[in-house]
């Protein structure tokens, strides 16, 4: 269960005097659209093979996510092949067990959202009590998706600097991303809580800005007015997010460019944040060339907070259900 709040206000911007039918309409235009084959999970895949190179068929693959240890078993085809969809990102270790081989274990596998990840175990004889431990160790080229783009894992998305803590600042460090025509804001994009005045024309690959195409958790989140992003989620809920602007798969539907958002879960650890961002003229230096200092208040506040699903005398999720909530707040 993932809960996610954003609330922006500015005193005094909002009028009251809004008809019903105008703000139905409004609404209707910035409710996202279903998306059906959209996912921002991964898909791990490979092989197993004895010292000789040959198949090994009917051996059990565990995949177990090291945050919530959450397993999903496959047993390799005829062809010793093995293929796991629908693995939310994250850190994975991955067993592999056959009768007449020693256990092998591949520790420190790190899926990323919406990526095809080849991970091929070599077997070698033994007894099953016997265990071999293989590391990752850094990804090859991956040959399994012809897809272009770029992850932004979660430590540039928190730590690089961001104008008013929009991700989407982010996007231009992806090949092929730009500003339009100074980069000026888009005029009054507006947002179910507020005007969206952070986010900035983007073109990619000389695209219009209205065709990027943006992905929340796998649905999509256009509005239908601006085609503008209609949920700019906290960074520090935001996981990763992978912007892919070339050769993508048929599922999905429309865009130059796919902004795949991955956001943050629960896992066994509890763990939160809380954080306080303030922006004020009264601490910034006074430019000489001006008798006054241009009025600047900006106070952006909230926090995260996850864990297993506990209560008291009645259930834990450990391993099973997880909550996860975060909540971001702005005075202007």
């Amino acid at each position: 269960m993932d809960i996610l709040t954003d609330a922006h206000w500015e005193e005094g911007a909002v009028s009251r005097s809004v008809a019903a039918p105008s703000l139905a309409a409004i609404l209707y235009l910035l409710a996202p659209t279903p998306a059906t084959a959209q996912s921002s999970h991964g898909t791990i895949v490979g092989s197993l093979r004895d010292p000789s190179g040959a198949s090994i068929p009917g051996a059990t693959i565990t995949i177990a996510n090291i945050a919530t240890n959450v397993k999903t078993t496959y047993i390799t085809d005829a062809t010793g092949d093995y293929y796991v969809p629908s693995l939310a990102p994250g850190h994975y270790r991955i067993e592999a067990e056959k009768s007449g081989f020693r256990k092998s274990t591949v520790n420190d596998v790190t899926l990323e959202v919406n990526q095809t990840l080849r991970v091929d175990i070599p077997m070698v004889l033994g007894t099953v009590a016997a265990a071999v431990e293989v590391s990752a160790g850094a990804q090859l080229v991956q040959t399994d998706s012809t897809t272009l783009g770029q992850v932004i894992a979660n430590r540039q998305v928190t730590e690089l600097p961001l104008n008013g803590r929009d991700f989407t600042n982010l996007l231009k460090l992806n090949v092929g991303v730009s500003d339009v025509q100074g980069g000026n804001a888009i005029g009054s994009s507006i947002r179910p809580h507020g005007l969206n005045d952070s986010y900035r024309m983007l073109s990619v690959n000389g695209a219009r800005p209205a065709s990027i195409s943006f992905l929340v958790d796998g649905v999509t989140s256009n509005d239908g007015l601006f085609q503008a992003p209609t949920a700019i989620p906290p960074i520090d809920a935001i996981q990763e997010f992978k912007i892919q602007n070339a050769l993508y798969s048929a599922e999905f539907g429309m865009g130059a460019a796919q902004v795949n958002i991955a956001m943050k879960s629960g896992a066994n650890a509890v763990h939160g944040a809380l954080w306080d961002f303030l922006r004020n003229d009264a601490l910034q230096p006074k430019n000489p060339r001006f008798h006054t200092k241009s009025p600047l208040k900006q106070n952006q506040f909230g926090g995260t907070f996850g864990g297993p699903v506990f209560l008291p005398k009645l259930y834990h999720g450990k391993d099973r259900t997880f909550f996860f909530v975060s909540y971001q707040g702005g005075r202007r």
